[in-house]
């Protein structure tokens, strides 16, 4: 195993129990509900293997060492936010009871049993992922995150980074905006060989793989065959959002789409063309297709792709990204 430094001490997990009491003839008396419970464990702070470089990736078998990569990524960004990963184990399931960041786990113990947090996405605004995450054909099922704010996904936020060979199953996932089953935002990026299943709601740029494709490129048959509903605009079945020449290339879209505004496609929300000077930001869409059925509530609404989108040239660059 490999140790690493900086990681998080510990988990701390609360818990509502009944207490009963049983008499001699075996009759229950509940004496109360609302026994309350507070647990404190440690944290991973290693990896199975490895030390981060393209020859030898870290290695992640489980998943508080997948929990470990959102930690260092988002708090030690400069050491671990461009390194290698690998996911070494057939399957890894986020959604054990057990475990603090799956949707049981993160139940907080009141009388409503309200929803937990789950999941911290790999990758922030500021602390973006820009290294190599490859799942080696493997795949994380029961991925839950419940957390209302830009940037949510297996990856909340990527730039300059390689996604490859990665499969979701059962994921289910709520954001605000820039929200995607596997990557929420991504910019300068390839996401190639990945899919995702389950069910992904957001306000806006929400697609069942990526939320906001900015400068990226998806290929290589990755797909998503999920449930997505945005409460505002741009929806899709696979991108909320492309922009910055942007590129899908032999990659599909099979889920149910529900929109509440506008731009909302089966395959992408809304595209954005951006001419600035003699430079054409566009973006391209080849030998890829959409299936399942599309519903929206405002304009734009397309099979493909929901609204295309020109934004004026006489836009400073930085307003353009």
């Amino acid at each position: 195993m490999t140790n690493v430094v900086g990681t998080d001490t510990h988990f701390s997990v609360t818990r509502r129990l009944a207490l009963e009491d049983v008499d001699a003839d075996g009759n229950t008396n509940v004496l109360t509900t609302n026994f309350v419970v507070k647990l404190e464990f440690p944290a991973c702070t290693n990896f199975a293997g490895g030390d981060g470089t393209e020859a030898t990736p870290w290695q992640i078998d489980n998943a508080p060492r997948l929990q470990l990569v959102s930690y260092l990524v988002s708090n030690d960004n400069t050491n671990y936010g461009s390194d290698h990963y690998d996911i070494t184990a057939a399957n890894i399931d986020m959604g054990t009871p057990g475990l603090p960041f799956s949707e049981m786990g993160s139940r907080t113990p009141d009388e409503m049993e309200t929803a937990g947090k789950g999941f911290v996405p790999i990758g922030t605004i500021f602390n973006a992922f820009s290294g190599t995450f490859d799942c080696l054909s493997n795949t994380i099922s029961g991925l839950y995150i419940n957390r209302p704010m830009g940037g949510v996904g297996l990856m909340g936020q990527i730039s300059g980074a390689t996604i490859k060979n990665c499969g979701l199953t059962d994921v289910k996932i709520v954001g605000n905006f820039e929200t995607g089953g596997l990557v929420g935002g991504s910019a300068n990026a390839t996401i190639s060989a990945s899919y995702v299943t389950g069910a992904v709601t957001s306000s806006s740029n929400v697609g069942g793989l990526v939320g906001d494709l900015k400068g990226s490129e998806i290929n290589s048959n990755s797909y998503a065959i999920v449930t997505v509903t945005g409460m505002s605009t741009n929806v899709g079945g696979l991108v909320g959002q492309m922009s910055l020449r942007s590129k899908i290339t032999d990659s599909y879209a099979a889920g149910n789409i529900i929109g509440m505004d506008s731009n909302v496609g089966g395959l992408v929300g809304g595209m954005v063309f951006v001419p600035v000077g003699s430079f054409k930001f566009t973006s391209d869409v080849t030998n890829s297709y959409a299936t399942g059925n599309v519903t929206g509530m405002g304009a734009n609404v397309g099979g493909l792709v929901g609204g295309v989108k020109i934004l004026p040239s006489v836009l400073p660059m930085r307003q353009v990204m």
